[in-house]
């Protein structure tokens, strides 16, 4: 994450640059140190609604997965993190669609507690780097402007939301609405 600080100059809007510097510091402070000590294994790590298949009859239910290239070993939280990032909460609380991911995550593998301590800076995290990196592309690569922009709204919709959370605010919200029933 912290590799990524140099790629700060290429956000245009000083609003959106502080938000990134802001998750950044909070990833440094909050989970670098504690993702040493976690579960671990190989996983996805790039579960976004383009990678995910989903059964026609039954939409709320996976079928399939796509695209092994970023496949890493990484900490197992890494990867639901990613994948809670792409659930863009249209209105009502920024966490709720995360959560309701979250949830259906721990029905069949639950969390430990250092996990989810550290998931709304590992979700922040995603989108700051999506957010860093498309807009270093972008100027970097015209030609690729277009498609490495075309998250760009949801990212800093979401950003712009979740920078209005704690770090404590969030934990307590994916404590109380990501249990399984």
């Amino acid at each position: 994450m912290a590799k990524t600080r140099p790629m700060l100059a290429h956000i245009s809007d000083a609003r959106h640059r502080a938000i990134v510097e802001r998750v950044i510091d909070a990833f440094e402070e909050h989970a670098a140190p504690v993702i040493p000590g976690l579960r671990a294994q190989i996983v996805h790590n790039d579960m976004n609604s383009y990678n995910v298949v989903m059964e026609a009859s039954r939409p709320e239910m996976v079928s399939g997965i796509l695209d092994f290239g970023d496949m890493i070993h990484s900490p197992l939280i890494c990867d639901l993190a990613i994948g809670a990032v792409y659930r863009w909460p249209a209105q009502g609380h920024p966490l709720a669609p995360a959560a309701r991911f979250v949830s259906g995550y721990q029905s069949v593998q639950p969390l430990e507690a250092e996990e989810i301590g550290i998931l709304f800076d590992l979700i922040r995290a995603r989108l700051a780097l999506i957010a860093n990196i498309a807009s270093w592309q972008a100027e970097r690569f015209p030609a690729k402007r277009d498609y490495v922009l075309r998250l760009a709204t949801e990212v800093w919709t979401s950003l712009e939301r979740l920078d209005e959370l704690s770090s404590a605010a969030a934990r307590r919200y994916f404590l109380d609405h990501s249990n399984p029933e």
